[in-house]
């Protein structure tokens, strides 16, 4: 029972985080293609990728895990608005838009992926 509240948690902090950021970049770009979803799945990506491979090396309590890897960027990330925003953009006749976000969101979340498993084989090494 104490695992699902650590995943809880983490995922109301990582709803409400995305909620935030996703709402300063709509503001800050103010146009139609879905900037906010796009960089928060590149962020997330990019510290999945960090914090596994730092995790996978180091001694981590289990629930500080389920915390932030399944609670916080579980909730923090979002397929389910990707996909739909993607399909948006095409219905509405935004047939670049939605092929770019399709194309550029993936490619750039699995560059940020390894990324973040890089760095995290960067940082361990700084700190032996």
């Amino acid at each position: 029972m104490l695992k699902v509240m650590y995943i809880f948690l983490g995922g109301g902090f990582g709803a409400i985080s995305r909620y935030g950021l996703s709402r300063y970049f709509y503001k800050l770009t103010n146009v139609s293609f879905p900037w906010g979803t796009f960089f928060i799945n590149i962020f997330g990506a990019f510290f999945i990728g960090l914090f596994v491979n730092l995790f996978n090396k180091l001694i981590v309590p289990n629930n500080f895990k389920l915390f932030l890897l399944v609670g916080f960027l579980g909730a923090f990330t979002t397929f389910s608005t990707y996909t739909f925003e993607s399909i948006d953009l095409l219905l509405k006749g935004s047939i670049r838009s939605g092929i770019s976000n399709i194309v550029f969101l993936n490619l750039f979340a699995l560059i940020a992926t390894l990324f973040g498993i890089y760095s995290s084989r960067y940082i361990f090494r700084w700190f032996r």
